[in-house]
């Protein structure tokens, strides 16, 4: 049976039996007595040479998956499943779309959130506690602008004014200002906004202006300090 064509075709053999007698003697051990016999075909082909997940990247491909998705599905490489979903589209008879021209027109481009997404939250947490940029990239081991751009999407990300850096350099003010209220260092306040004691005595002579305080005697501060460490 099969196509006309060299190697198409399969052989297909047919014979008639008793499905009742055979059940009873399977089930219970001896033939049955049924007269009825059933027609029965069965066709013998070589296995298809048809890569069984061919289908599968079909599927995934009309679900809108990226080749660099299905292939991790997968766990093969791209240019595997380029192979395969060229020939699910050859059988499927229909054009297989340029991978640039359907990138394109799909909503979701990305198969994997960048690193700047995947710290956005950790990021702003220690970026509210004060920490400079700096300090937070060496923490995630990144540079400042991926910091900048993890502050960036996760206040898009919530339609809220993204910092600039105007912004960013006034919440350092202020918080060098509590620090300072708090009694630490003048030293460790800087290492922590990343900027020279100098930049710090600026900062904090500025906004101690603004709020009306007095700007405590840092020298008297210095020589109390003294004296009890050599008491």
């Amino acid at each position: 049976r099969g196509g006309r064509s060299k190697k198409e075709g399969w052989l297909e053999g047919r014979f008639t039996s008793s499905l009742e007698n055979c059940a009873s003697r399977e089930l219970f051990g001896r033939y049955g007595n049924n007269p009825e016999r059933t027609a029965l075909a069965v066709e013998f082909r070589k296995p298809s040479d048809v890569d069984p997940r061919v289908e599968l990247v079909w599927s995934m491909h009309q679900q809108g998956m990226l080749g660099k998705e299905i292939a991790g599905e997968l766990n093969c490489c791209r240019g595997t499943v380029s192979k395969l979903l060229k020939t699910a589209a050859d059988n499927a008879g229909e054009p297989l779309e340029d991978g640039r021209t359907r990138r394109a027109s799909l909503t979701h481009k990305v198969c994997k959130a960048p690193i700047y997404q995947k710290i956005a939250d950790e990021v702003v947490e220690d970026f509210k506690q004060g920490e400079s940029l700096a300090n937070i990239a060496e923490k995630f081991d990144c540079s400042s602008p991926t910091v900048k751009k993890a502050i960036d999407f996760w206040f898009q990300s919530r339609d809220l004014p993204v910092p600039t850096t105007a912004d960013l350099r006034e919440q350092m003010k202020q918080k060098a200002f509590e620090w300072d209220q708090s009694g630490m260092p003048l030293k460790t306040i800087a290492e922590k906004c990343d900027v020279s004691d100098v930049q710090i005595r600026a900062w904090l002579n500025e906004v101690y202006k603004e709020r009306g305080v007095e700007t405590p005697d840092r020298r008297k501060t210095r020589h109390l300090n003294n004296s009890g460490q050599s008491q």
